[in-house]
């Protein structure tokens, strides 16, 4: 894939294809429904429950660049809405691959899901509830037709120390990843204890964790559609 760095376009710009006005201190450009490749329905639903009505201009240039399989490298100040710059091309990435699965009736289990690593806790736990703001729609989405689309939504994973045991993390991979793509979002250090702990053969006796999660996680990194380091 190609790696971009994407570049605000400036307020005063007339000539930029898609008009940023500024409004407050924050400028705003074209909106979601104009994002080419298209948002899906579910998440623009979300976007719009925020009340957030026009991309900020590291959205306006991140998502089409995200949502066309191509690297970002995106710098840009707090509170310029860089946070759902990537939020909302990650969900739409794994829910179109879980769509496509569904539709094909494939069972890849945790396939084709997503890791952000986040450098400290508190950050982890701020994107991990956005995260989950998207999930939750879609599954309100498709409750109609649930015997259908079991398989076309996913599901978040926060990773970070203080919250539970490695061992109940790797079990909350093992039992969300059987049906569906796992989003897991933590802090660098969690991540690799788990990796490591899933990954390594129980062979003593003594040990005292479950025999339940003493076996490689479902979570499969090498499928992962989504890479996001914060």
């Amino acid at each position: 894939m190609t790696t971009q760095q994407p570049k605000a376009p400036s307020s005063s710009s007339s000539s930029s294809s898609s008009s940023c006005n500024v409004v407050g201190d924050v400028a705003c450009c074209d909106t979601w429904r104009n994002v080419k490749p298209p948002l899906s329905e579910s998440t623009l639903r979300t976007i719009e429950s925020f009340g957030f009505d026009r991309m900020t201009p590291v959205q306006a240039q991140t998502i089409p660049l995200f949502l066309s399989h191509k690297d970002c490298v995106v710098e840009s100040p707090t509170g310029s809405g860089k946070t759902l710059a990537y939020r909302i091309p990650t969900s739409d990435l794994i829910l179109a691959t879980q769509q496509q699965r569904a539709s094909a009736s494939s069972s890849h289990g945790g396939d084709g899901g997503g890791n952000e690593i986040s450098p400290t806790r508190e950050l982890a736990t701020q994107v991990h509830s956005i995260a989950e703001k998207f999930t939750t729609q879609q599954q309100q989405d498709q409750e109609p037709d649930n015997k259908k689309t079991k398989k076309s939504h996913f599901s978040t994973l926060l990773l970070v120390g203080g919250a539970r045991s490695v061992e109940a993390d790797i079990a909350a991979i093992n039992k969300l990843s059987s049906t569906v793509a796992v989003l897991v979002i933590g802090t660098p250090g969690r991540l690799l204890e788990t990796l490591e702990n899933a990954s390594s053969s129980s062979t003593s006796s003594s040990s005292k964790r479950d025999s339940s999660v003493q076996q490689k996680a479902k979570w499969n990194i090498k499928t992962t559609e989504v890479l996001v380091l914060e």
